[in-house]
């Protein structure tokens, strides 16, 4: 799980780095700490926002990686899943420190931002086909025409 984590949000960061998406990078970085903190509460998750800013409003924002994950994003938030999840912890007399039936619903915040890695990284070469605006990865390989003249 934390080498899926770390490649895709490598390639996000690396995508978002070359297209010059500020707010990419910025949600690409703060989620990225919170899936490697050994510590983060759900108060934290508080960068869904961004998160879920970029992948309605960003530059692939019709791709369905974004959709998929901006629906998820927002199904987790409006629902307060883990907020519940940690309510129905505290009700139970259990004596392991964390019931493995609430651990897996859980982890539906990692999910969001795994999937939130990929919109980031996979969606920009399917959007500028659709757009018309040249990747700018391919763009660097090819001469500017000056060049050839």
């Amino acid at each position: 799980a934390q080498a899926a984590a770390r490649v895709t949000s490598a390639s996000a960061l690396r995508r978002c780095v070359r297209r010059d998406d500020r707010l990419g990078v910025l949600v690409t970085v703060e989620l990225y700490g919170l899936l490697v903190c050994p510590v983060s509460w759900s108060h934290h998750w508080i960068w869904c926002v961004p998160a879920m800013i970029w992948l309605a409003h960003g530059p692939c924002r019709r791709g369905p990686l974004s959709r998929v994950a901006l629906a998820l994003w927002a199904l987790v938030t409006v629902t307060r899943l883990v907020p519940r999840l940690i309510g129905a912890e505290d009700r139970l007399a259990h004596p392991s420190p964390y019931p493995q039936v609430l651990a897996w619903p859980g982890s539906v915040y990692a999910v969001c931002a795994v999937l939130t890695f990929l919109a980031l990284a996979l969606e920009p070469a399917r959007a500028e086909k659709r757009t018309g605006v040249p990747d700018p990865e391919r763009s660097r390989s090819r001469p500017h025409p000056a060049v050839l003249s």
